[in-house]
């Protein structure tokens, strides 16, 4: 959202996040309603790539403003399978990282 500058784009975007279906029981007492509600928006709004929004799911598992070098990041991704290519193209991998990080930056973060 932040390359978005036209006011209609976040209009749109705020309508969309309202309509989160949050029937999802959220019964742990540290997870916040809105929190969720906005993370919820944000990964339905991803592309329907899996790889990219397990991609997004993985960086929960790191603390609130944790520093994360981006070729670590994407190195941890590969390591764990979330990039994948049929024919084991290593530069691939890494590009497909790297563009991943791109776009969740650009939408999400």
């Amino acid at each position: 959202m932040k390359s978005k500058r036209a006011i209609n784009d976040w209009k749109f975007a705020l309508r969309q996040m309202q309509k989160v279906d949050l029937s999802f029981p959220i019964t742990h007492p540290r997870i916040d309603r809105d929190l969720y509600q906005r993370l919820r928006w944000s990964y339905d709004a991803l592309p329907t790539t899996a790889d990219l929004k397990n991609c997004f799911l993985y960086c929960a598992l790191f603390p609130e403003d944790a520093l994360i070098r981006e070729e670590d990041l994407v190195q941890m991704w590969i390591s764990e399978g979330l990039i994948k290519t049929s024919d084991g193209d290593y530069d691939y991998l890494l590009d497909t990282g790297r563009s991943y990080v791109k776009l969740l930056l650009d939408r999400c973060f």
